[in-house]
């Protein structure tokens, strides 16, 4: 099915939140996001539609390091046709995908995720549903602000369960028509 088709449809746009990796969790969750290009601005997955982060998904670590949010080249080869963006590209597009989603659904694998505590910090201020899951040892109470602000939260979710708690969040969002 089409992007477009997908606009007006009757399945939620979900923002997935958290570190940007090499073997990224969202690979799990988005079929097609392997190899979707970081300028895209929606991707139709299974029972939603997918509105954001988009990242380079480079396999080799070429675009993977601290605060390149795979987008950034690190060292001189790329393995893949560069897209480049500044932090406050990066910024400016995800905001805007964050407000437009009607599910943001956060995966905290580390404690120093200062970028995925801003992004659940700007869906608080929407109609967004936020849910967050931690990986196992993470010591959940040093996140009580942030979960504080969330419709649910799951401890100690391996990467494997993602996507049957997503898709139990998913049919739980109503699709919301805001945002553009």
């Amino acid at each position: 099915m089409s992007v477009a088709a997908f606009i007006d449809s009757s399945v939620p746009r979900v923002y997935l939140a958290g570190k940007i990796a090499i073997h990224d969790w969202r690979h799990l969750l988005v079929p097609g996001l392997n190899n979707a290009s970081a300028t895209e601005s929606w991707l139709p997955a299974d029972k939603f539609v997918y509105v954001g982060p988009f990242f380079i998904a480079c396999r080799h670590g070429c675009y993977h390091g601290r605060n390149q949010h795979g987008a950034f080249l690190r060292g001189e080869r790329a393995c893949v046709e560069p897209d480049y963006f500044t932090q406050r590209e990066i910024y400016l597009r995800n905001n805007s995908a964050l407000d437009q989603a009607a599910l943001v659904f956060t995966y905290i694998e580390q404690p120093d995720c200062y970028g995925t505590l801003t992004e659940i910090g700007r869906a608080s201020l929407s109609a967004s549903r936020i849910v967050i899951c931690f990986a196992p040892g993470i010591d959940t109470s040093e996140f009580w602000y942030a979960t504080e602000s969330a419709h649910a939260t799951y401890r100690d979710v391996e990467k494997h369960q993602l996507k049957t708690i997503l898709n139990l969040e998913v049919a739980k969002t109503p699709v919301w028509r805001g945002g553009n």
